[in-house]
């Protein structure tokens, strides 16, 4: 009972607070990913969505949110600034200007869109991921919230998802895989798929969903 309470308190909290939250300012830019490129994201704290896109070379659009009315909180936003940084063969996308003591209710509200077979990695601190309609290599590791991966099974070959505190699950076609539990988290490993993608989760505290149609 305590392993299913965990993150369903967690997202609670979370959610509860995003529902009061007001967009305060929105960052907008296109990524102009080269076919193969991975996407890298570093993020602090908000919602991320990220879907694959038959067209284009990906777009980014945030929006920065104060769940408090608070000049603390509106200044800080003001602060932020989106740093796209090309490395090899990965684009990574930061947010520069995070407050370091305390965000004063700022979090923030993330649209991705990519190319169906850009790989993605993902390393956020609290908050929920969702990814749709990818082909390629997933990687995830997120410390506290909520993750929920949606991929077509033709493209995936494996599924690796690892809890520390919370629970990890996973269907292919409508049918449950099942997972190794402990005492606290789930560990959750799958290579039976027909495909090349990859799909890797790392949550400290929460819940992982993974949906292979």
């Amino acid at each position: 009972m305590l392993k299913k309470q965990v993150p369903v308190l967690v997202l609670t909290v979370f959610l509860a607070g995003g529902l009061c939250a007001e967009t305060v300012r929105t960052i907008e830019e296109d990524l102009a990913l080269e076919p193969g490129e991975i996407l890298d994201l570093d993020l602090p704290i908000g919602e991320l969505r990220v879907e694959g896109s038959a067209t284009g070379g990906g777009s980014v659009r945030i929006d920065v949110q104060c769940s408090r009315k608070r000049r603390r909180c509106q200044s800080a936003a003001q602060n932020l600034e989106l740093d796209l940084t090309r490395r090899g063969d990965r684009l990574r996308l930061e947010i520069e200007g995070w407050p370091r003591w305390g965000t004063s209710g700022l979090s923030l509200s993330i649209l991705v869109e990519v190319p169906h077979s850009s790989p993605l990695r993902v390393d956020m601190g609290i908050g929920q991921v969702t990814v749709a309609d990818l082909h390629s290599n997933v990687s995830i590791d997120l410390g506290i919230g909520g993750v929920e991966v949606e991929m077509a099974a033709e493209f995936v070959r494996s599924v690796n998802l690892e809890s520390g505190i919370g629970e990890s699950t996973m269907a292919v076609a409508g049918d449950p895989i099942s997972n190794h539990r402990s005492f606290l988290g789930d560990e959750l490993n799958w290579s039976k798929g027909e495909g090349e993608a990859r799909i890797n989760v790392d949550l400290g505290i929460g819940a992982v969903e993974v949906t292979l149609n």
